[in-house]
């Protein structure tokens, strides 16, 4: 790989980071953790499932370097893949509206 492709996808890679910070600000994905707390999911993959929720998909599948995850839309939980025994709720924050935390499953009338 030459220099001038470096530079471009170092660029690309830079930017694409830039606008999950950017959404982050305004749209933040969440989990309820095992002792209650909401805990914020990183950039990219909140990116990732808001992508998902503006298709209007059903659900959205991530693969993370120490698990896969499957994070239903209908239902907003959040499912090991490889142990579906091990469930979170999930919230959707638009921090644009003030911070309000959205069980959203009526969004999707399916």
């Amino acid at each position: 790989m030459g220099i001038l492709q470096l530079i471009t996808q170092f660029q690309s890679e830079e930017k694409k980071r830039v606008e999950q910070e950017a959404l982050r600000q305004r749209i933040q994905w969440r989990f309820k953790d095992e002792l209650g707390q909401y805990q914020a999911y990183e950039a990219d993959v909140n990116a990732a499932i808001e992508e998902a929720y503006q298709r209007k998909q059903r659900y959205v599948e991530l693969d993370l370097e120490e698990v896969k995850l499957k994070v239903d839309f209908k239902s907003m939980v959040e499912t090991s893949l490889s142990n579906p025994r091990h469930r979170l709720k999930v919230y959707r924050a638009d921090l644009m509206k003030g911070n309000v935390l959205q069980r959203i499953s009526a969004f999707f009338p399916f």
